[in-house]
């Protein structure tokens, strides 16, 4: 694990996780993102970045003056990460490019963010200090399996605190939640090739079919086309 304390820069910051997953406060958030994840942080916006796993982070850093069309780059924005996209900010990240070049595959970029969709399947953690206590539990064991009313009876809190507390700041019921948590925590093993049946047991599920069923509801396929995808 890599942090970076608190900081902003006069410059937008666009990162990607080319492998592994990284972490990042900001706007009272915490957004827990992946290789499929491209993340738009406007200029002087306070965060914290935090490299979860093993991996390649590629951020590049552009004038305050320019952006892609629209309204939404005003915030901090996470959007698919196109194929084109992640090689022009690859390639941007090189030392070796010129300044009317640079420009140009800048436009270029700012063009396929602007027509990439806005990703829902981001993991943001609650607010609340119970609730985020719980939430840190099962990234760090996905397969806990204890429901909302174990979780209220063992923390002395009600469970309509935490129900609401999960589901204001994240969007998501707990069980929601859990489960995305779950499949973002088997991306690493998928993409190293461990076996499907055996990540399902890892994440708490008695069948690969249950799995496979959940991982599709996240990311919209299955998790050997994702495997077969981002084969490291």
């Amino acid at each position: 694990m890599t942090p970076f304390g608190a900081h902003r820069h006069r410059e937008h910051q666009i990162a990607w996780m080319r492998q592994g997953r990284m972490q990042i406060d900001v706007d009272n958030r915490r957004l827990h993102l992946h290789p499929e994840h491209i993340i738009w942080l406007p200029s002087y916006l306070v965060h914290e970045m935090t490299i979860m796993t093993a991996g390649a982070l590629v951020s590049a850093y552009v004038h305050p003056g320019l952006s892609p069309g629209g309204q939404r780059w005003q915030r901090p924005v996470v959007v698919t990460a196109h194929p084109l996209a992640t090689e022009l900010l690859t390639y941007l990240t090189g030392s070796a490019v010129s300044d009317e070049h640079r420009e140009q595959c800048v436009q270029t970029l700012f063009g396929l963010l602007e027509r990439a969709p806005e990703r829902k399947d981001i993991l943001a953690l609650p607010h609340d200090r119970r609730a985020r206590a719980i939430a840190a539990a099962i990234l760090d064991n996905p397969a806990d399996s204890r429901t909302l009313q174990q979780w209220a009876h063992e923390t002395g809190v009600s469970t309509k605190t935490l129900m609401r507390a999960f589901s204001a700041d994240t969007g998501l019921s707990y069980t929601q939640w859990r489960t995305r948590a779950r499949m973002h925590s088997t991306l690493e093993a998928l993409a190293a090739g461990q076996a499907v049946a055996t990540i399902a047991a890892s994440t708490g599920y008695s069948t690969t079919s249950g799995f496979i069923a959940a991982f599709r509801s996240v990311f919209d396929t299955t998790p050997s086309a994702y495997a077969r995808t981002h084969r490291q």
